[in-house]
């Protein structure tokens, strides 16, 4: 029998991104997020008594240099060594950017297979494991090729960095199909590089995406994992196992029925303990949207930030639970009556004004200067195309229109009841 956990893109001491971490004691208690997901990985391995944990790339992040980074892997390394436990990887993309991978001694249990391909026989446990490392940032051409036959006798498990034919948010890295992989006739493939996890095949030949084990911003929400595999005369067994140490998650509240702001922000308290009890981690970072059509639209537009603060109080009712932003999306209901509403002739006309060439062009010119102002590591958050930066202006010019909107429906409510 052979046991291995299978992992990738661990991007070791990357900083979580949320707008939770301005406030100092939650990026302290969550700042080191990945360090703590791949000591649980180790301990996993320990646990289960597996004979390997194979890495398929970016094991670090970038041009890491940290010498502490360094020590804690080299630490890492060596209880899996006292446990008898191989160690096989190869660098991705993010890995051959990396000072660290060139000058760390790893233990002798440590095997990193290099640019030109090799295989590793455990003729005792019945494998042979194969892999390919990134000898540069960009893999542009398949590196299928580099791949050995498969070892006759043996199970053969190849380790591979890839985005196979392309993936939404993902650079195109050693491109290959899923048939090519099937015609290579391993059985078992473990690769890396997209964040998603995915089983693309659930037999002879296992072909298996495990996903980031741990989020790094609300567009990696969700559980993340690792994979156990087993193999046996029975054949191969597969199993998915949480252990990240933070989660992101998107919570929607729908305030459609709520009348007063206690209601909702009792809707909101509702969907948090409902997070809270389904939550696989010890730390949950939150991105709360309100939808529905509500009568509180306007007073919830104007008083966002009020809104936001109570929020915040709630959280602090619920152990490890953080806020990454609050989106306002519902609805105004809009009720008719004989007097007419200049506010809806005002939002008709503003509309019609940011649907104008000459307008749209003027907004493109201040959002391209507003970006250039903004520190390197977030711009591209606003777009890192033309199509992607005027989807955000068009979403920031509604935004604003509905916020205008809200402010002068709120003044003129309150005039009216006065």
């Amino acid at each position: 029998m052979f046991k291995f956990v299978h992992t990738a893109d661990i991007h070791l001491d990357s900083p979580l991104k949320s707008l939770a971490l301005r406030d100092p004691q939650t990026a302290e208690l969550v700042g080191g997020a990945t360090r703590r997901t791949f000591e649980k990985i180790v301990d996993l391995c320990l646990d289960e008594q597996v004979n390997a944990l194979i890495i398929a790339g970016d094991l670090y992040d970038g041009d890491q240099r940290s010498m502490k980074t360094a020590a804690f892997l080299v630490e890492q390394m060596r209880r899996l060594e006292n446990g008898d436990i191989q160690v096989f990887m190869i660098r991705g993309n993010h890995d051959s950017e990396s000072a660290i991978t060139k000058l760390l001694d790893f233990p002798k249990n440590v095997h990193i297979f290099t640019g030109h391909g090799g295989v590793k026989e455990l003729k005792d446990l019945g494998v042979a494991i194969h892999g390919v490392s990134y000898t540069e940032r960009h893999a542009p051409e398949s590196l299928l090729c580099k791949y050995k036959s498969p070892i006759k006798g043996l199970i053969n498990i190849g380790i591979m960095h890839t985005s196979l034919m392309g993936a939404e948010g993902h650079d195109n890295y050693a491109p290959c199909s899923l048939r090519d992989l099937i015609d290579h006739r391993f059985e078992y493939w473990a690769l890396g590089h997209i964040h998603q996890r995915r089983v693309y095949s659930d037999s002879s030949p296992f072909i298996v995406m495990p996903g980031i084990p741990q989020g790094r911003d609300i567009g990696e929400d969700g559980y993340k994992s690792v994979t156990i595999v087993e193999i046996s005369d029975k054949g191969i067994q597969i199993d998915e196992h949480f252990l990240a140490d933070t989660e992101f998650q998107r919570v929607q509240v729908d305030l459609s029925n709520c009348l007063e702001w206690q209601e909702a922000l009792e809707q909101v308290r509702s969907c948090l303990k409902m997070t809270r009890y389904n939550g696989k981690t010890k730390n949950l970072i939150c991105r709360i949207t309100l939808v529905g059509k509500a009568p509180l639209y306007w007073l919830l537009r104007r008083d966002h930030d009020l809104f936001e603060a109570e929020v915040k109080e709630i959280m602090l009712q619920f152990d490890g639970v953080f806020l990454d932003d609050l989106i306002i999306e519902i609805e105004a209901i809009i009720r008719t009556n004989e007097r007419v509403d200049p506010t809806v002739e005002l939002e008709g006309d503003m509309k019609e004004v940011m649907r104008s060439d000459a307008f749209r062009v003027k907004a493109a010119s201040f959002f391209d200067k507003a970006v250039r102002y903004m520190p390197q590591e977030i711009r591209n958050d606003y777009g890192v195309d033309l199509v992607s930066q005027e989807e955000i202006i068009q979403r920031l010019l509604s935004n604003g229109i509905a916020e205008v909107i809200a402010s002068l429906k709120s003044r003129r409510f309150i005039s009216e009841v006065d």
